[in-house]
């Protein structure tokens, strides 16, 4: 749980897109959101949303929509629903954040892409919504964003958004252990406390923590 792939993911979009969700497609009939007009949203002036991959992970999303929306005060999430069953459309009641600010895109099975589905449905949040938003944070409802230090994520990124060499920024991982826990908790944010290697003298060399994502 951290501040994380939004980097590595979004450069990895900067490579693929074009040529890897069409190898990825293998010639379906199905249609996709991706071969509609881009969406614009009501406040176009957003600087950062968040689209998140899931799928069958209902229950989780209001504590990640609730900690994203108010403790990092991040106002547009795009779900991309991967068959779950039920639709995480029927949990919406419970995410405890405004409804204006959760789009949700729901893919059956016919539209189901047998590899990598995963970077198949990020490059479509970026190709209809990216037009909405300066940054895109690509992520998993198991990672959380944080900013521990002085300066908010938007104020983090509005340093780097002129800067137009600029295209991603690396986010540092914190990676955590179970804490002892053998099964699920009910909340992520207090369960899981413990970082699996704390090593201020190496700098975490060798370990989990030496990498940024």
């Amino acid at each position: 749980i951290s501040l994380e792939k939004m980097a590595n993911k979004y450069e990895q979009l900067s490579d693929q897109i074009g040529d890897s969700w069409k190898a990825v497609s293998g010639g379906s009939d199905s249609e996709s959101i991706a071969d509609e007009p881009p969406q614009s949203s009501p406040h176009p002036d957003e600087l950062l949303a968040i689209c998140l991959a899931v799928r069958n992970q209902g229950h989780d999303l209001p504590e990640w929509l609730q900690h994203h929306y108010y403790a990092m005060g991040i106002r547009r999430f795009y779900i991309m629903d991967d068959r779950s069953d039920p639709p995480l459309s029927t949990f919406q009641d419970t995410f405890g954040v405004p409804e204006e600010a959760v789009t949700i895109v729901y893919y059956d099975q016919s539209q189901h892409r047998s590899q990598n589905m995963q970077m198949y449905m990020y490059d479509e949040c970026v190709t209809v919504y990216g037009v909405n938003n300066t940054w895109l944070a690509l992520i998993d409802a198991d990672e959380f964003l944080d900013a521990p230090g002085e300066e908010t994520i938007e104020e983090v990124l509005r340093g780097f958004t002129p800067l137009t060499h600029i295209g991603a920024v690396g986010v540092s991982p914190r990676m955590h252990s179970s804490n002892g826990h053998l099964v699920p908790q009910e909340s992520v944010r207090k369960a899981y406390t413990e970082c699996l290697w704390d090593d201020p003298e190496g700098a975490g060399a060798g370990t989990d923590n030496s990498w940024i994502k």
